[in-house]
């Protein structure tokens, strides 16, 4: 069967069908290749206004942000360093070592010695260790180590021995060697 014959027979009906289907067709061919990428760069635009907008209204939410966050910052440094925040290594050795004279004094130990030296680079803190030898009962030492936290809370004990000086001694005088660690900011 060829085709001419074929169209002969057709009728009208048929004949309109098939020329809104093909118009239909050729509709929607048109949408997808023209008009579809047109109206997902609307979309993405759309997004991108909505998105920019959202920005320009939380501005001054921006401004709180940052105010907050400076905050905290300076509360973790103030945790992290205490008083020492702004002091050079050197002056930073001789407030610790006037800490812990202080802190003895308080409670009745007796501060043997320190000595300060430079410890290790951990990612970006250098650490300042100090091994410290006291002396004292043992209820003054618990006393001491109070004092040590409330004062220089943002000391790090790495190393602990305790040992008693003398037996027959009451209350019995025991002799604490530990070292201490503290950490500056190396970017600072």
């Amino acid at each position: 069967m060829n085709v001419a014959h074929y169209l002969e027979n057709v009728d009208l009906r048929q004949t309109k069908m098939i020329g809104f289907g093909a118009v239909f067709l050729s509709i929607i061919g048109l949408w997808f290749y023209m008009l579809s990428p047109v109206v997902k760069s609307y979309g993405e635009t759309r997004k991108a206004h909505n998105v920019l907008q959202q920005v320009v209204a939380s501005e001054t939410d921006l401004g709180e942000q940052l105010s907050t966050e400076r905050k905290n910052v300076e509360e973790l440094d103030s945790r992290l360093y205490g008083d020492m925040i702004n002091l050079p290594p050197k002056q930073m050795e001789h407030y610790v070592i006037a800490r812990l004279q202080k802190i003895s004094w308080n409670n009745g130990v007796e501060f043997a010695g320190v000595t300060p030296k430079q410890g290790e680079t951990i990612e970006t803190f250098q650490e300042m260790l100090f091994n410290v030898e006291i002396r004292g009962s043992y209820s003054n030492l618990y006393l001491w180590f109070r004092g040590l936290a409330q004062n220089l809370g943002f000391i790090v004990i790495k190393e602990f021995e305790m040992r008693p000086v003398d037996h027959k001694q009451e209350p019995p005088k025991l002799t604490v060697r530990l070292t201490m660690a503290t950490y500056r900011s190396i970017q600072k």
